[in-house]
């Protein structure tokens, strides 16, 4: 019972800060959340974490590797005394989802049984991809043309270039400057061996 609720509150308190932190991007302009706070925060879910560990017997690999990254990351943080920058804002927020078993592992899509489990982890880690990619744009937002004309884009607005360049509709209204060039040149290609991959399980599963 007490392992049960130990592993619940860490689901919560895990799924909390992710959504806590995402929140910060989407809505920087009304939230001034002081550091003291990501660090309380930090220092909850590495406590809870770490009690888990301890009191359940054969701690997966992956517990081990998120565990030590949100230290890393979390007295980066303290020492430094500010907000992290975008993308590892959405990156640390995608490792306390990893922690607790949310985002599927490649190898969990590969061999995924049924078409339902594969849509649903394939889908779960395209949205993954497609925010941490849209808080690379977002950490170099100054590199940017809007219709031809140079800008500044907000999260939202990286977020929306980030979901067209991996659908690889690209509408042509956000342009890439700079390093967002090789980066949206990056998701493209990730983008397009995910879709091979997809519409080949897709075709091998139904001659199944």
């Amino acid at each position: 019972m007490e392992k049960k609720r130990g592993e619940r509150i860490e689901m919560i308190l895990a799924i909390v800060i992710a959504v806590f932190f995402i929140s910060t991007l989407f809505f920087e302009a009304y939230l001034n959340v002081p550091p003291i706070v990501t660090s309380i925060l930090l220092i909850a879910f590495v406590s809870v974490k770490i009690h888990n560990i301890l009191h359940k017997n054969g701690s997966i690999f992956e517990d081990y590797i998120s565990l030590g990254l949100i230290i890393v990351f979390g007295i980066i943080h303290f020492f430094w005394g500010e907000e992290f920058n975008p993308f590892f804002t959405i990156f640390v927020a995608a490792l306390f989802l990893y922690s607790i078993g949310l985002i599927p592992r490649l190898k969990s899509i590969a061999t995924a049984r049924g078409v339902f489990s594969f849509l649903f982890n394939y889908l779960f880690f395209v949205v993954v991809l497609i925010f941490l990619f849209g808080g690379f744009y977002y950490s170099h937002n100054s590199d940017f043309s809007f219709n031809g004309i140079p800008a500044t884009i907000n999260f939202p607005e990286s977020l929306y270039f980030s979901i067209t360049t991996f659908s690889t509709i690209g509408y042509g209204d956000f342009s890439p400057l700079g390093i967002n060039r090789l980066a949206s040149s990056i998701q493209a290609l990730i983008a397009m061996a995910l879709n091979i991959a997809f519409i080949g399980y897709i075709l091998a599963s139904r001659k199944k």
